[in-house]
């Protein structure tokens, strides 16, 4: 920026000042006329200057003007200062000019930072060049340039630091991709940088490429702390605050790198430094900025609330890992990016090892004669790694011809449709394939929008004040059905783009049309939880219910991820898990027998190599293929199953078509069948405290994550006294057993399990000890499948962890489900139930832990049902009662809330037995019964009034505390939204969803 152009701007910018905010619209559409870039840059310092307020006395424009005025200090080279002799300029930086020198005390070449003569008499100046001195002389550190000296000679100042020979990183790059080798290399090195600085309270807040540089052999020096600034206090004096030129609340740093916060004026600190890594870690392997605009302040629009293109799109060798590494750190919210610098460069060690893994046998000959050829003494050996080489390539095509199919491979170009903070989530195609109608919370709550897949701004279809989600254009291309929350809740119908909207179903979720626009078919669960019963219905538009498709059919499975229309109109198809097994089978919606799609041989192991939980899926219009989201480990991803129409025989895959990281549940065929669109839906599962006045049923504020981001953690145990939780975090097929101390912050990974624990372990009454059933899975088991039936037992240990203690026998989960739930007070009896999987009697019981490890021997029964299975069973305060929930057999969609005596004797009834309620919580006082229900459609905390005296509720439920957006929820699977309650805290499991739609094209090739 010239100085004539700071001049006018400057101008612009105080006669703005000078006027109302009301009159200031008018002013500058004539000041700036037609030059809108003028008009933003007016714009981002009138802004800064009102979020600034009172903080500083002069006006932005004071603050940053200096930063593009063009230095008239003299050259310096050639003269001495002090004992060092001034070769030629390098530089220069916000806190001053950099100069090559010569040390002619110890014979060496530095790099001399010299503050300018006209601001060498400004007091704070002086001070905070100092202190970024004595910051970066903190910093002991192999990637970091060394800090020789701080002096003042004839009234200058300056700093010596490590000449570093080489390149910076911004030339390196030059609009090019890096090798991924080097970008994974250069990326460690300058986390680990960072990592040292972070570690002293240091954030350095400039990171960018033109700040590390590359020594001749590779090696990173992380440069010009001058931004830098102290978090903590340290044996360095500290808290330098650089902005512009640095007071607090104007942007700072080199703007296409800022973070969010920093771009905001906000406080910043070390998870900044992170942004901006992860920005300079997609320029490494893009060749191009991940945010850019035609000015500042559409730069930093973009920082703020948009999503930068897959780096995949411009450097088809990038690994998914990698992306996934580098959208965490690009995370707007700092919650949700990597900690510290430390989380993230082991992520990049464990990318480099598996790279390392994959590399061919060619890469690695050639890698090997690379460096032998290096050796002195290694003539010989280049000459026998050539050999190898030679061979190598000589039989490489003939590998080749056996191992990869003919031709080159398909390029599926991916393309990003939304931008912005929020969850845009279920795309739908129109009929032409020119517009997609997806949901989005951009708005506050979720409404129905539209956009054009060339660009544009997209249109809000629906504007209610409750949530309209779940979107789905009719193949006539007239309208959109989509679900509500309005009214109850239910399925409604609106116009393409916009109109009156009409009611056609009071229930219901995830609506899709069928293919001649007639019909429409869709759930009756929002929960993810597969387990739970599903039920199919389809509604016609012309007014009659809706009708329930197979009834009997769908009873049969214990798991149910998908539902969708065959191609056919006639059928639907159901992906799933019966008591045979999982499978993949096509009904007719008038009755008849289903039709369970064989395997071929080629597609069995295919599926089994994958390692793939096969989940949502759509039919591709010919019936050739089968489209579907699937699980491997942690990642979900896009995979295609080739059929043969006629039989509906799988005959290969799955292949997988993407390699993002988070693809969400909702996928859709454009009606070409050519491309996919999807959202791509990081979700963060976190246990949250809430202060609750337990006697009262009231929350007495706003809750906050106990658990770190990232972690994903479940199921939870709270201790009776509040201070304690347990809690496990899965991750891939390992099971992490965590606890943690709710008043000094501290927690503790207990113990990492590759058996699947389904439960977290539950307190005894002094906290000392917990109980937890460990099912121990088969060996052989995979994605594909992992529900199969394993060994579980009951085991107590001690909290922190160590020997554990065997409590019951092994029981084999194909005969009955055994589980516990809490103790005794006087830690001699644990309290569960065992529920036979087939037809048989459900107990609750009390195990002596006395009788252990065969304490099932010797268990006094409480109560017991042939009609019911009984689960969630807790003792009251005073031990008098035992609160549970009775699933009555062949329903599974309800479950009713009774208290029993604790000697045993008549059920009493708590809820009413039309809902899911779930999960019993005793008040601390025994007056009220806490609990999870799917009354308002969303799982939420409910409580009910009891009198522990003559055993009976009082009054009806209450709404405890609601999380009903589709973006943040109660974690909707059961078994991992275990809830604890104490006299003063309410502890809950919150999953939290964002993303973006993206498409996907030549899935068909």
């Amino acid at each position: 920026m010239t100085p004539e152009r700071m001049r006018q701007i400057e101008a612009i910018f105080h006669a703005a000042c000078n006027l109302a905010p009301s009159e200031r619209a008018a002013f500058l559409s004539q000041a700036c006329a037609n030059d809108d870039a003028l008009r933003r840059e007016v714009e981002l310092l009138l802004a800064s200057d009102e979020q600034a307020g009172t903080l500083i006395e002069a006006p932005a424009i004071q603050l940053v003007a200096p930063l593009f005025a063009e230095s008239k200090s003299p050259s310096l080279t050639g003269k001495s200062i002090s004992h060092y002799q001034i070769i030629s300029p390098l530089g220069k930086g916000g806190m001053g000019e950099v100069y090559c020198a010569r040390d002619t005390k110890l014979d060496r070449t530095v790099a001399l930072k010299i503050l300018p003569a006209e601001v060498s008499t400004d007091a704070e100046r002086m001070r905070r060049f100092v202190r970024e001195a004595k910051a970066a002389s903190a910093l002991n550190h192999p990637h970091v340039a060394t800090i020789y000296e701080i002096g003042e000679a004839n009234g200058v100042s300056f700093i010596a630091m490590e000449y570093v020979e080489g390149q910076t990183l911004a030339a390196k790059i030059n609009g090019t991709p890096l090798a991924i080798s080097e970008i994974i290399d250069i990326g460690s090195q300058i986390a680990d940088a960072l990592d040292a600085a972070h570690s002293k309270g240091i954030t350095h807040r400039d990171i960018k490429p033109a700040n590390v540089m590359l020594n001749e052999r590779g090696q990173v020096k992380v440069l010009d702390f001058g931004l830098a600034k102290i978090a903590q206090p340290q044996s360095i004096e500290s808290n330098i605050s650089t902005l512009a030129k640095t007071q607090s609340g104007v942007v700072m740093g080199t703007v296409p790198y800022m973070s969010p916060e920093q771009a905001l004026g906000r406080d910043v600190d070390h998870r900044s430094d992170l942004f901006s890594l992860g920005v300079v870690l997609y320029e490494m392997a893009t060749g191009r900025m991940p945010f850019t605009g035609s000015s500042t302040s559409e730069t930093l629009d973009h920082i703020l609330h948009s999503q930068p293109d897959a780096m995949a799109r411009f450097n088809y060798d990038v690994p998914a890992e990698l992306e996934r590494i580098v959208r965490k750190c690009l995370e707007k919210e700092r919650e949700r990016r990597y900690q510290s610098a430390r989380e993230l460069l082991v992520d990049l060690k464990n990318l480099k090892r598996e790279s390392e893994s994959t590399t061919s046998p060619a890469e690695k000959a050639e890698n090997l004669f690379t460096k032998i050829k290096a050796h002195r003494m290694g003539v010989v050996f280049a000459l026998l790694a050539l050999v190898a080489v030679i061979a190598v390539v000589a039989y490489l095509p003939a590998l080749l011809r056996q191992k990869s199919p003919a031709g080159p491979a398909t390029q599926r170009p991916l393309s990003q449709l939304t931008e912005g903070a929020g969850l845009q989530s279920w795309p739908s195609w129109s009929p032409d394939g020119r517009l997609i109608t997806y949901s989005s919370d951009r708005g506050g709550n979720f409404d129905i929008w539209v956009q054009q897949i060339g660009g544009g701004d997209p249109i809000q279809v629906t504007k209610s004040p409750a949530h309209d989600w779940q979107p789905d254009w009719s193949p006539d291309g007239t309208s959109i059905v989509f679900r509500s929350e309005r009214e109850g809740g239910g399925l409604y119908i609106v116009p393409a783009l916009g109109g009156n909207e009409r009611k056609i179903s009071s229930f219901g979720y995830y609506p899709r049309w069928s293919p001649d626009s007639s019909r429409i078919l869709f759930g009756d669960f929002v929960s993810d939880d597969w387990f739970k019963q599903r039920k199919a219905y389809v509604v016609a538009l012309d007014g009659e219910p809706p009708r329930e498709v197979q009834p009997e059919f769908f009873s049969r499975f214990v798991f149910l991820p998908g539902v969708a229309w065959h191609p056919d109109g006639q059928r639907i198809s159901v992906r799933g898990r019966d008591k045979s097994g999982p499978g993949f089978w096509t009904i007719p919606l008038t009755g008849g027998p289903a039709v369970k799609s064989e395997i071929t041989g080629e597609a069995e192991k295919q599926l089994k190599e994958a390692d793939v939980l096969l989940l949502a899926f759509q039919w591709a219009p010919s019936g050739q293929y089968l489209y579907f989201v699937g699980q491997s480990k942690d990642t979900r991803n896009l995979w295609r199953v080739t059929v043969d129409p006629q039989t509906l025989r799988w005959v290969t895959g799955p292949e997988r078509l993407t390699t993002d990281v988070g693809v969400g549940s909702g996928i859709a065929l454009s009606p070409n069948g050519k491309n996919l669109a999807y959202s791509t839906r990081p979700v963060n599962s976190r246990i949250w405290s809430l202060p609750l006045d337990a006697a009262t049923g009231k929350i007495k504020g706003a809750g906050q994550p106990v658990t770190d981001v990232g972690m994903n953690a479940v199921a939870n145990d709270l201790s009776r006294d509040g201070r304690k939780l347990s809690f496990w975090v899965s991750r891939g097929w390992k099971i992490e057993r965590w606890e943690k101390s709710l008043e000094e912050d501290h927690q503790q990974l207990v113990v990492v399990e590759d058996n699947f624990i389904h439960w977290p372990g539950y307190w005894s009454r002094d906290g000392t000890h917990l109980v937890a059933v460990r099912q121990r899975t088969p060996k052989s088991v995979g994605a594909a499948s992992r529900n199969e039936d394993g060994v579980f037992s009951f085991v107590i240990y001690p909290a922190g962890g160590g020997d554990e203690q065997v409590l019951t026998s092994p029981i084999s989960s194909a005969d009955t489900a055994n589980v516990c739930w809490d103790w005794s007070g006087d830690g001699q009896w644990i309290l569960g139930s065992a529920c036979p999987v087939n037809p048989g009697r459900s107990v609750i019981r009390l195990l002596p832990i006395a009788a252990a490890p065969q304490a099932e021997t010797q268990a006094r029964v409480v109560t017991s049902s042939e009609e019911h299975t009984l689960w969630q069973t807790y003792f009251s305060p005073d031990e008098r009662w035992i609160s549970f929930i009775a699933v009555k057999r062949g329903d599974a969609n309800i479950s009713t809330i009774y208290v029993v005596p604790a000697a045993g004797g008549e059920w009493i009834r708590i809820t009413e037995g039309k809902n899911w309620d779930d999960k019993p919580r005793w008040a601390p006082d025994g007056k009220t019964i806490y609990f999870l229900s799917d009354r308002t459609g969303f799982y939420n905390v409910w409580g009910i009034r009891f009198d522990p005296v003559v055993g009976k509720p009082l009054g009806e439920p209450f709404l405890v505390v609601a999380f009903d957006s589709p973006s943040r929820m109660i974690f909707p699977v059961l078994s991992g939204s275990e809830f604890g309650v104490a006299a003063n805290r309410l502890v809950v499991t919150i999953r939290e969803v964002s993303g973006n739609i993206w498409t996907l094209g030549n899935v068909d090739r």
